[in-house]
């Protein structure tokens, strides 16, 4: 899939604050960052990382962050 047409996608799901759009919106921000990073590390330091490192890497940091924020709002038919 072509980069524009990923970030394209990312932007109509991401819109809002509802739970999937911040979990897409971390998801997508924490994938470029992990990607730059590995990027980098194979560049300067000649070592790559397997990528169920990197995936996990994400998915913890998307986590972490979602535990971290408290004004989420809950969907309609939340208690």
């Amino acid at each position: 899939m072509p980069w524009p047409e990923i970030v394209t996608i990312v932007h109509s799901e991401s819109k809002g604050m509802s739970l999937k759009s911040i979990i897409t919106r971390l998801s997508f921000l924490y994938a470029v960052y992990y990607v730059w990073i590995e990027r980098n590390n194979i560049i300067f330091n000649k070592e790559c990382k397997p990528v169920e490192v990197t995936i996990t890497s994400i998915v913890l940091m998307v986590r972490s962050r979602m535990l971290s924020i408290s004004n989420i709002p809950m969907a309609a038919g939340d208690n």
